[in-house]
């Protein structure tokens, strides 16, 4: 083979298996990425849909819990037929507030209720298992229906929904392509949810295929496989046992999820092909060109060899072809050039020894000048060389330091204390053969002072490896180990300091961020302590009889230590009356004891042997005992345990324990008032909305007889104004009965709404004309300008306007006009009301819009209980909108509500 064609070989051929093996290597790795970027789209939707079904069926499950609580309080204390009478329209209230198909009731002294649509072949009401809120009833198709089963007692509570709302969580196909689903089956793989793809036969049928069959043995996953059509998708799947046993499912066509990775295999093949052609091309042409060097020299060497010495010798082509070109015509001149050159070589060997003996006279005075102690010895360990710093070191001249080590006048010994013998010596170790580094040892001097020393020893050895002995390179370093002992205690002092800081951060920032709850302010001192302060701390409970301080958590800085400390020390008790722990309860201040005390000790005396093997490791140094007390009891004892090495605990550490104690103690007296205040607001709320809802009947009933009666011909004047005013006083309690209402509901969850098309300008209109009716010696303005059509709720926005034209007509002069104005901007329509009253004090202005907050200048208003502008706020909220108030004085008060055209709030979950 000639040299053009291996060239070309050697050339194609890397390049060819490279590009081909890059190609591969960078489509396997783009594919797994892509596959990896899929699987996961996928489970992000199934993830979010679980989360959104769990989510809606939690909330129901609360309020029918709520509805059953609330209606016994209510119901129980009536008679019989008062009480089934109470159960029956509570229910029926409650099942269509929550738009349920139907609802059945059984109590457990009485006979079952029922409202609403019921199953066809109902199944009997008894509870769900401890895990499972809803089941589904038979049927097939998409019009399943659903029982949301709750009970208090023995009393069970029963609500059948549609699938609607449900179906709509999954109807969203968000991050899943054009091809992606999402659906929910029964526990016998059946749809209850609408599939995105109909007609395959799953109407009637369970669906078969290995994902549902995993799902529905309670398993979570995502896998590869075929859907119900026999399509290659890519499945996700969560069991939700909430629902008995069901399955969500969500999937995405492989082709789409893959369709990247298809695209680029063909791109990076191209890219390949047309690498593999260039690479060709360019080697036959390099070839081509390198080739022909070779050829001349091959025929200028056949010259040579036939003796003709004047052939020219073309020097060209690459480096290498040209130096062996330039090789044959040195050949000739080479023996003469030889005689110059050993000529050359003596006089370079007399120049070097006169620099050699230069560089020996001025090593000589660097090792006598040099800061550093010198010291070297033979291989019989016999100093040879003792320079001035050594001398200093040692306080003893070369001559004593020859002499054998025991006659030396200076004694050498390890840093903390020990003699050293001649074998231990850096220096005879170094002899031996060992490189010694970073050494450090103390002299005692002839004279009686204490130097420290540190350097490094290292074997001599002549170039073939033969040891000449060692040399010990060293530097006095005493004052520098004296910083060194200051700047640790200043550390260690640091360390203490920061330690206390790092622990009162810590536990005032876990402390702050913990739910306010006994246990959790004590599993998080705990926690803390055993993290910043103590190897291991263990909180211990008074018992119910105040014997025992009984073991309730345990925590440590070493998790190993932690599992073997809780396995054995939380099955050990401490009792109360023992000397220490007595001790620390009646002075009720941390106290510092010893691992020995009584009463400590006997805890890890008490461990079993297996245990004490286990923990004989750990030696405790220190243990602290951290008594912690609630308003009008001792609750037990912080116990922190510190184990060797660490040291024990000191004095400084009780300014911190005290600090913690304190703290601790703090936001236990702070969990304690946030609880009774959630309480007292809970109870305002129940006894609000029970009292409003109770008498809302009654009072209906009085408004209308009076209503009923004032119609009636041949009254007199004395009965007329009686009956006016019982009308009017029931319409005064109506209107507080109404606001009580919404102010609950609107804590509670939002004022519904239900917009329908609307003119503003019309219902602003009107609302100002019935108002000028009952206030008729007022004088009330009203201005409308540019396109107020929308969509809102009638009653409600009605609601706002009275409240805010009346609210202008309680807070002004009888003799200023009120002025109303409704003005239609392009996005939104403005509603504002002015009135010429005594400004609002600025301190009132921030919660003016709270409930049961009235202003200085409302007095004793008759219907007012202070929830008016509360429940306008929320009104306009409910729409989208904000309200705003402006008051100053010699301009007026002046209430803006801004009210979107076509954007609603999402509906509040109730």
């Amino acid at each position: 083979m000639s040299f053009r064609s291996l060239f070309l070989l050697l050339m194609v051929t890397p390049v060819v298996v490279a590009t081909g093996l890059l190609g591969w290597l960078s489509y396997r790795a783009a594919r797994e990425v892509v596959d990896q970027d899929a699987i996961r789209a996928v489970e992000i939707v199934a993830n979010a849909r679980e989360q959104s079904l769990k989510f809606r069926l939690s909330r129901q499950r609360e309020r029918a819990q709520g509805f059953l609580n609330l209606t016994r309080v209510r119901c129980v204390p009536m008679s019989e037929r008062e009480r089934t009478r109470c159960f029956r329209d509570a229910l029926a209230d409650f099942a269509f507030t929550e738009t349920a198909l139907g609802a059945r009731l059984q109590l457990s002294h009485g006979e079952p209720l029922r409202v609403g649509t019921a199953a066809e072949d109902p199944a009997p009401l008894a509870r769900l298992p401890p895990d499972q809120w809803v089941r589904f009833e038979p049927g097939q198709g998409f019009e399943r229906v659903y029982e949301l089963i709750v009970h208090s007692g023995d009393d069970l509570l029963g609500l059948r929904f549609g699938l609607g709302p449900i179906n709509g969580i999954f109807l969203e196909r968000y991050g899943l392509g054009m091809s992606g689903e999402t659906f929910l089956v029964d526990p016998e793989g059946a749809f209850l949810t609408t599939p995105k793809y109909p007609g395959h036969g799953v109407e009637s049928h369970p669906l078969d295929s290995r994902p549902i069959g995993l799902c529905l043995e309670g398993r979570d996953g995502e896998m590869a496989g075929v859907d119900y059509r026999g399509v290659q998708v890519i499945h996700a799947f969560r069991y939700i046992e909430e629902i008995g046993g069901g399955c969500i499912m969500a999937h995405i066509e492989q082709a789409e999820a893959f369709a990247p990775a298809y695209r680029l295999r063909t791109r990076v093949a191209q890219a390949s092909a047309a690498l593999v052609s260039l690479t060709v091309g360019l080697s036959f042409l390099f070839s081509r060109r390198l080739s022909r060097p070779v050829r001349n020299l091959t025929r200028t060497a056949r010259a040579l060899q036939a003796g003709d010495f004047d052939v020219a010798v073309p020097a060209e082509g690459p480096g290498e072809l040209k130096t062996f070109a330039t090789t044959f015509e040195r050949m000739a001149r080479s023996l003469q050039a030889s005689t110059d050159e050993r000529n050359q070589l003596l006089v370079r060997e007399t120049e070097a020894r006169e620099e050699a003996e230069s560089q020996k006279a001025l090593l000589r005075l660097i090792i006598e000048q040099s800061g550093e102690g010198l010291i070297m010895a033979d291989t019989n360990g016999i100093v040879r060389l003792f320079n001035a710093a050594a001398e200093r070191h040692h306080g003893a001249t070369a001559a004593q330091a020859s002499a054998p080590f025991d006659a030396r006048p200076y004694k050498l010994f390890t840093v903390d204390g020990r003699a050293l013998t001649r074998e231990d010596a850096p220096l005879q170790r170094a002899v031996r053969g060992e490189l010694v580094t970073n050494a450090r040892w103390r002299v005692l001097r002839p004279d009686g002072q204490w130097r420290t020393l540190e350097g490094t020893a290292s074997p001599l050895r002549q170039p073939d490896g033969t040891p000449v002995g060692a040399v010990l390179i060293a530097h006095d370093v005493t004052e520098q180990q004296q910083a060194e002992a200051e700047r640790e205690r200043l550390v260690r002092e640091l360390k203490v300091e920061r330690t206390r800081l790092v622990a009162l951060a810590g536990l005032s920032r876990a402390l702050a961020e913990s739910r306010l709850s006994l246990e959790s302010i004590l599993d998080t001192t705990c926690r803390q302590l055993a993290e910043h302060v103590g190897d291991v701390c263990c909180w211990r409970m008074v018992s119910a009889d105040g014997r025992l301080l009984e073991a309730r958590m345990l925590y440590a800085r070493d998790p190993e230590l932690e599992a073997s400390a809780r396995h054995f020390l939380m099955q050990l008790p401490l009792h109360t009356q023992d000397e220490v722990p007595a001790r620390a309860l009646a002075s009720g201040e941390p106290l510092l004891v010893s691992p020995r005390a009584p009463g400590i000790h006997d805890v890890f005396l008490a461990v079993p042997p297996k245990g004490s093997l286990e923990l004989e490791r750990w030696r405790p140094n220190g243990v602290a005992l951290l008594p912690l007390r609630a308003p009008g009891r001792t609750l037990g004892l912080m116990v922190l345990y510190r184990f060797a090495p660490n040291p024990a605990y000191s004095e400084d550490d009780l300014v911190l324990f005290r600090e913690v104690v304190d703290r601790t103690a703090l936001a236990i007296e702070n969990a304690r008032l946030f609880q009774q205040e959630q309480q007292a607001v809970r109870i305002r709320d129940d006894l609000v909305a029970v009292v409003s809802h109770d008498l809302r009947n009654p009072i209906s009933a009085i408004s209308m007889s009076a209503s009923v009666m004032l119609k009636r011909e041949g009254l007199t004047d004395w009965q007329a104004k009686g009956l006016s005013r019982i009308y009017s006083a029931a319409d005064r309690a109506l209107r507080m009965i109404r606001d009580l209402l919404d102010s609950t509901q609107a804590r509670v969850g939002g004022i519904p709404v239900s917009p329908r098309p609307l003119d503003l300008h019309g219902l602003a209109r009107h609302v100002v004309e019935e108002v000028q009716l009952a206030h008729p010696e007022r004088h009330i303005l009203f201005q409308a300008s540019g396109d107020a059509h929308g969509a809102w709720d009638a009653d409600r926005m009605a609601q706002v306007i009275t409240n805010l034209v009346g609210n202008a007509v309680q807070h002004s002069p009888a003799d200023s006009a009120v002025r109303v104005e409704s003005r239609g901007l392009e996005a939104e329509v403005q509603l504002s009301v002015h009135n010429q009253g005594t400004p609002i004090p600025a301190e009132e202005l921030p919660t003016l819009f709270e409930p049961f907050r009235r202003g200085q200048g409302a007095g004793g208003t008759p219907g007012s209980v202070g929830l008016g502008l509360f429940i306008t706020r929320r009104i306009v909220e409910a729409h989208g909108g904000v309200i705003e108030v402006r008051s100053r004085a010699g301009e007026g008060t002046v209430f803006q509500a801004r009210f979107p055209r076509d954007r609603m709030p999402p509906p509040s979950a109730v």
